[in-house]
């Protein structure tokens, strides 16, 4: 039902934009019926209800028009909300009409209230959700986020009108993802929206041939969301009905820690302003987490953690990964790691720790290379302080002359790093080391070629 509190902000919002009193019936007649409804192409399926049931002949009578057929749609959905007890038929996100049904999963013995002017204003709501990949619809109430999607409605029923493009309808959620995309996008190209960029066609079923609007990857809307929201913890509700088979696979409220995913755009131009794979290419476009939504939901909370690189666990414990690594991939490792020790300067630490690792074993004479390369693996695969500061005295040890730059990193680890993150450290020196090792190796096959 949280709908219902989304579509009351919205008519707040226009009745003080548009200087009007309009109540939430008048809304939904004058914005939602007829953008929504009163076209062949429809923006939203809301299943059972009177628009996506046919008339009987009986109903059918004196209609000519199909403006008539949905007026006459328009007066049974008035008349179920004067006389019958609310469900999801025609009020969106409330109960199922019984126990038994698919959709039932709302049904609460607490006294909701259930009025027409909260009925109206869950169709106003359900108008209001951002489509993620995968099916699940984000709410949020904010006043400038609302305002914005209220206005790209408009934008929505001009392109499902058009005779350029036959766009599949019934996709505002979607729509209101893409359109969120295209205005915040500081990026973009063009000021004015353009269609191609965001569909893909269909090319099996009974739509093939038309064009459909693309879902945005959930990560990607988090990035946006955090530019939008850069300072702030927002209060997300997410939920989806599944078509196929009736159901609905709530979520619920998920707080998203925006100020903790904006780091990752503060250190990413700082970092690898340099590299030629990266300078010109958005974060959005090359960053992969591990956690579909689903999975990321389950910790509670929506931040840093929730997007972890994929499979990064695999790197830090040398097992097999899903795809080659390449600078991409490490980039990714980096920068999430960077962004959760909120400091760049550590960067510059690991720098120097893999280049010492390296000289270390590189410098190794005779007979104590295997000595040394265990030393150096030891420190990578260190996963807690007292582990990582014993394989680091043994290298002091095994070589006097870095007994003062053990000194100097553990110093700096005691004061810089907290114990539950020097897995990320080590990750951190184990990727620059990495770097360095295949460095060397192309420079020496280089060398041998000439």
């Amino acid at each position: 039902m949280y709908r219902s509190v989304i579509g009351r902000r919205l008519l707040e919002i226009y009745n003080r934009e548009r200087k009007r009193k309009l109540t939430a019936q008048e809304f939904f007649e004058k914005e939602i019926f007829e953008k929504f409804y009163n076209h062949k192409k429809y923006f939203k399926w809301v299943v059972n209800s009177p628009f996506v049931q046919k008339l009987s002949q009986k109903e059918r009578k004196g209609t000519k028009t199909f403006e008539d057929e949905q007026r006459r749609k328009l007066e049974k959905l008035y008349q179920k909300i004067e006389k019958d007890v609310p469900d999801s038929s025609f009020a969106i996100g409330f109960p199922s009409a019984t126990e038994t049904v698919d959709t039932s999963g709302q049904v609460s013995s607490m006294n909701v209230p259930m009025d027409k002017e909260t009925i109206f204003l869950s169709w106003i709501g359900a108008g209001l959700g951002l489509e993620i990949e995968g099916g699940q619809v984000w709410y949020i109430d904010d006043e400038e986020l609302l305002w914005t999607l209220y206005k790209g409605w408009e934008v929505y029923r001009e392109q499902l009108d058009s005779k350029s493009i036959d766009l599949k309808a019934k996709e505002i959620d979607a729509w209101n993802a893409a359109w969120i995309e295209y205005k915040y996008n500081r990026k973009r190209i063009t000021p004015k929206f353009i269609i191609d960029s965001y569909v893909d066609k269909i090319t099996t079923g009974k739509d093939r041939g038309k064009y459909a609007i693309r879902r945005v990857n959930w990560i990607s809307m988090v990035f946006r969301l955090a530019q939008i929201f850069p300072n702030r913890q927002i209060t997300i509700f997410s939920a989806s009905y599944i078509f196929k088979k009736q159901k609905y696979n709530t979520i619920g409220f998920l707080v998203f820690m925006f100020p903790e995913v904006q780091r990752l755009f503060e250190f990413y131009p700082k970092i690898f302003a340099q590299s030629n794979v990266l300078k010109n290419k958005n974060l959005e476009a090359i960053y992969k987490a591990e956690m579909n939504f689903e999975r990321a939901s389950t910790l509670g909370v929506i931040g840093l953690r929730a997007l972890e690189p994929s499979d990064l666990r695999k790197y830090m414990e040398d097992k097999k990964l899903k795809e080659d690594i390449n600078e991409i991939t490490i980039s990714n490792y980096k920068l999430w790691i960077i962004a959760m020790l909120n400091k760049e300067e550590i960067l510059y630490l690991a720098k120097e720790a893999a280049q010492q690792l390296y000289n270390y074993f590189d410098r190794s004479e005779k007979g104590t290379r295997n000595k040394r390369e265990q030393v150096v693996k030891e420190i990578l695969t260190s996963r807690r302080r007292e582990s990582l500061f014993d394989a680091l005295n043994n290298l002091s040890d095994s070589d006097l002359q870095y007994a003062l730059w053990v000194k100097r990193i553990s110093d700096n680890v005691m004061l810089n790093i907290a114990p539950d993150n020097i897995h990320l450290f080590v990750t951190l020196i184990k990727t620059e080391y990495n770097a360095i090792k295949a460095q060397s190796f192309s420079d020496n096959k280089y060398k041998e070629t000439k």
